[in-house]
């Protein structure tokens, strides 16, 4: 990837250079969340008076790289239930980047969010909601006017009701439209679920719409450019969360204490819990062998059912969301790193041609990195071609336990890995040159 610094533009006349951008997701931009990590990744160092963003989700923004929030919430449209299209949503300021997530409480009852949220019906139905939800209300009709976006970009998943929404901002403002697919939720999936196979048409709907008027298309990596390329012929530029990657791999691989401490960073959703779980397995099983190693999962907090088929002290523990520098530090003390995916059918066909936001994390941190996870998914793929991680099948228990025995007793292993990982993450993720790259583009496409 060439180089594209822009330093330049960080200063006055610099701001006028790059367009103003309206970045309109469902997730904030986050200093602790995956998606919001990413997304803010895109725009450190941007002009801080050309950046905005309008999202729809209840948590607060956490990043320093913007400052000007427009929030509307699910709860927005329970206190407005009975007319939901005078929703209004409201400007918010941002946490501090050091805070813990500082959601709006939840008004139902925590077991019952947790099965709505994993609910394919369920989320059938709150996009059906939000086609009622106007963005033509004064408040951020004022709020939109005052900004003046040149550009809107937009990163909206499977949430079906924002496409022509998105659309109408763009044609309202006469922005040029730039579009983020990190999942993929458009491609036919093997499933019986009816609410399943709505959403997927329902989307795809404002996909290809999307697709066709948008003056840029990026993807979350090589593999769904190319897949998305043979079967609907657009072009797309191909680009993964960034970070500021060392020089050299941070210190030396010996083990911090006697015992192999290995960090998974992120959520448990698509059945990622079942494979961990089957790690806090392997590592009991090699305890009686002699060998000793904890897991320790920094996530979202997830159903009390999930909770207790992972969290199997003294193997493996459950902790909660940390602060970008708290998991700095936690990842600092991991002797290696562990990335999943699960091999059932449904969680395969949103993961198949997503490279996961933590992976270049991961690469940059100079630890080692275990990966589990079935053939073909973009992510394990990814590790795999560059031979920056060990790979193992899921269900495969006695690969799983070599390979957490490798880590624990060849510190010659966890070298290699770790130099190759950096390797990589220098190529493909340093955050001075793909930075460059997209904001070269989205200064292209305003005319």
């Amino acid at each position: 990837m060439p180089d594209g610094e822009f330093e330049s533009h960080q200063d006055a006349a610099g701001s006028r250079l790059l367009p103003r951008v309206l970045f309109v997701s469902v997730n904030p931009f986050s200093s602790t969340s995956n998606n919001g990590k990413t997304f803010a990744s895109f725009f450190e160092g941007y002009p801080s008076e050309s950046i905005a963003q309008l999202y729809f989700h209840r948590e607060l923004p956490s990043s320093p790289v913007c400052d000007n929030y427009f929030r509307i919430t699910d709860e927005d449209i329970l206190r407005s239930r009975l007319r939901p299209w005078r929703v209004t949503g409201q400007r918010v300021s941002p946490a501090a980047p050091s805070a813990p997530p500082n959601p709006i409480p939840i008004p139902i009852p925590e077991k019952t969010h947790a099965v709505l949220k994993d609910s394919r019906t369920a989320r059938l139905l709150r996009q059906a909601v939000w086609t009622q939800v106007r963005l033509e209300n004064a408040q951020l009709v004022d709020w939109l006017d005052d900004f003046a976006p040149q550009v809107i970009f937009f990163c909206g998943g499977d949430a079906a009701a924002l496409y022509p929404k998105v659309m109408a901002l763009a044609d309202r403002y006469d922005a040029r439209l730039a579009f983020y697919i990190t999942d993929d939720y458009v491609l036919p999936i093997p499933t019986r679920n009816q609410a399943a196979r709505v959403m997927r048409w329902w989307t795809r709907k404002g996909f290809d719409r999307l697709t066709t008027q948008a003056d840029l298309v990026l993807t979350i990596g090589e593999q769904m450019t190319r897949a998305y390329k043979a079967e609907f012929g657009f072009d797309s530029l191909p680009v993964m969360n960034m970070v500021d990657v060392p020089s050299a791999v941070p210190r030396p691989t010996a083990l911090v204490e006697e015992s192999l401490l290995i960090v998974y960073a992120g959520s448990m959703h698509s059945n990622r819990w079942r494979v961990l779980a089957g790690i806090a397995a392997s590592i009991e099983r090699l305890s009686r062998e002699g060998l000793a190693a904890k897991l320790v999962i920094y996530g979202p907090q997830p159903s009390n059912e999930v909770r207790a088929a992972v969290h199997r002290l003294p193997f493996a523990e459950v902790k909660g969301l940390l602060s970008s520098s708290e998991l700095a530090e936690a990842i600092a003390k991991a002797d290696a790193l562990v990335h999943v995916e699960s091999d059932d059918p449904d969680s395969m066909a949103v993961t198949a041609l997503s490279v996961s936001t933590k992976i270049p994390e991961y690469l940059a941190s100079g630890r080692p990195i275990l990966a589990i996870g079935p053939r073909g998914l973009a992510s394990i793929e990814y590790l795999r071609a560059a031979a920056a991680a060990l790979v193992v099948e899921p269900n495969d228990a006695a690969a799983l336990d070599e390979a957490i025995a490798s880590l624990a007793t060849e510190p010659a292993r966890r070298q290699e890995l770790a130099a190759r990982g950096l390797e990589l993450a220098k190529k493909n993720h340093d955050a001075s040159r793909t930075r460059g790259v997209l904001w070269r583009h989205l200064k292209s496409i305003v005319r």
